[in-house]
């Protein structure tokens, strides 16, 4: 089955990797970004009206100031494809993350997994479990040096190009992973700082399909 297919596939079908040790606590920057997630998914839910003063307030104290605990995981698995942290297996965290590939995502790689259970602010987060990823994503060419991305001419089967440089980390779900993409280090003469060249790879499996597909109907014309 290929990455996108078991993404694709139902959220319970995922297998994670569970350590021997209880809840540990999260560090610093994975409580940061767990407290402007559930900031953000509180408004969302309560309407424009929540000002962050608001949220402030002496009610959701004990929420800001607790301890955040979690299970830390190092990899999971759906359907045999496995996903994992960049300093346990590197390649295993190259992936796509976004809302669609060829037309909506963006390389990324995974520093952490962990499953948390929210204690607010709101009644509708206390207690809601659910599993994230932290992630860095590469940075975007400008628009001059896009100009020289020779694979964006074939978004579909051909990624694109991405400086070797990563952004400050990020919290996402993993039903925003896509897929893995195949990193090759790339260099451009007339692009001055490093770059990569980022390929999910459900797209090689198509080139490689439409390629046999052709090379099979030559073969029999």
């Amino acid at each position: 089955m290929s990455d996108m297919q078991a993404f694709e596939s139902s959220p319970q079908t995922v297998d994670l990797h569970q350590p021997e040790d209880a809840k540990q606590r999260l560090d610093r920057c994975i409580s940061e970004l767990l407290q402007a997630y559930e900031e953000r998914k509180a408004q969302e839910w309560t309407g424009s009206g929540l000002s962050s003063s608001a949220l402030a307030g002496t009610n959701t104290q004990p929420w800001r100031q607790a301890i955040r605990l979690g299970f830390k995981h190092d990899k999971f698995r759906r359907y045999g494809v496995s996903f994992s942290t960049f300093d346990r297996v590197r390649q295993d965290s190259y992936v796509a993350v976004g809302r669609k590939v060829p037309d909506d995502w963006h390389a990324g790689r995974i520093l952490s997994i962990f499953t948390y259970t929210h204690r607010g602010p709101t009644p509708e987060l206390v207690g809601y479990t659910e599993t994230y990823v932290v992630l860095q994503k590469y940075e975007e060419l400008s628009q001059m040096d896009a100009k020289h991305d020779p694979f964006r001419e074939h978004p579909f089967i051909g990624g694109c190009l991405y400086y070797d440089k990563v952004k400050d980390p990020e919290l996402v779900t993993m039903d925003e992973i896509l897929c893995h993409f195949a990193l090759t280090p790339f260099e451009h003469a007339q692009i001055a700082s490093p770059c990569i060249h980022a390929l999910p790879l459900d797209r090689v499996r198509c080139f490689i399909y439409l390629s046999l597909l052709t090379y099979t109907h030559t073969c029999y014309d």
